[in-house]
């Protein structure tokens, strides 16, 4: 029979070999793992710029110990391919392993895309003037008198076969949708991704003038009517014709009787006939253009 004090000391020698070996087996077992890495295009020639859409990372599957691929899980990498030697034109980019930091212990299995290509065009500035680019509609009555941006120009760079083609610089849209007053608004340009503002600015000032729409318009078959008299009175014609020009929510509800007064005073007239004029009467903002016929026969006559 075994000593209780020795076999108490057995079973703890037992359970420590037991610790220590799940302890190194598990330490030193490989494992797996993925991560994705940022592809950094820093190593370009300045001259030179990348189009289309190029990747923007590649996926790495690996091996090793659990608690390398801890610590290369928890760093911050980023894959740089060497683009010194490259020039204008397609070019295929091979992935290669001794570009991807590694750390010493991890062995790489796979690479996703193993290659890859790129579009690489010459890059050059080029000096455009600014449009201003508008959305909608004034209000009712409205118009946009003219469009204005400070600054009038850019200096633009990107690839050659963009810019090249460019005769002008876009803002994004200004919205003027039921406005009726001049207004102002900082505003970006609308560019490819490809393209950046090297001068002088990058957020531009836009002015919007906006008035009031005015136009003319004819008004015939007007009846006349006199007054200050107390005879009876007759005109030949008895209606005339108008043309006026005025803000275009003023005149569209003009007609006779509603915005327009047309008469002639018989005032100090005696019993015959005279030539007399008519005296129209406007609403504010309207301006008489021509009238006809100018002058008319009026006969004056006692009851």
């Amino acid at each position: 029979m075994i000593h209780p004090l020795l076999n108490k000391f057995i079973h703890k020698l037992i359970f420590s070999l037991a610790i220590c070996s799940i302890l190194f087996w598990g330490c030193g077992a490989e494992h797996e793992g993925d991560t994705t890495l940022t592809v950094d295009y820093k190593t370009l020639p300045h001259n030179l710029i990348i189009t289309g859409h190029p990747i923007k990372s590649i996926d790495l599957h690996f091996s090793g110990s659990k608690s390398i691929i801890t610590a290369f899980l928890a760093m911050d990498l980023t894959y740089v391919p060497d683009l010194t030697a490259v020039t204008a034109g397609v070019v295929s980019i091979k992935v290669k392993k001794e570009d991807i930091p590694l750390p010493e212990g991890l062995l790489l299995k796979e690479i996703k895309p193993a290659r890859f290509a790129l579009h690489v065009e010459n890059k050059i500035e080029k000096k455009l003037p600014l449009k201003v680019s508008i959305a909608g509609k004034p209000a009712p009555g409205f118009i946009v008198e003219k469009i204005s941006v400070e600054p009038s120009f850019v200096i633009l760079s990107g690839p050659e076969s963009l810019l090249l083609n460019m005769d002008r610089a876009l803002t994004l849209s200004v919205d003027i949708e039921t406005f009726s007053e001049t207004f102002k608004k900082k505003i970006p340009l609308s560019l490819p991704w490809e393209v950046e503002i090297v001068s002088p600015v990058k957020i531009f000032l836009a002015e919007i003038s906006i008035k009031e729409n005015s136009v003319t318009k004819k008004f015939t078959h007007l009846p006349l009517k006199g007054k200050n008299t107390k005879f009876l009175y007759s005109f030949s014609p008895d209606v005339l014709e108008i043309e006026v020009e005025g803000p275009e929510n003023i005149l569209k509800n003009m007609s006779a009787g509603s915005g327009i007064d047309i008469f002639i005073d018989l005032a100090g007239l005696e019993p015959g006939e005279h030539l007399k004029r008519a005296s129209i009467i406007l609403p504010f903002r309207a301006r008489l253009l021509k009238v006809k016929p100018e002058f008319f026969n009026v006969k004056i006559r006692v009851p």
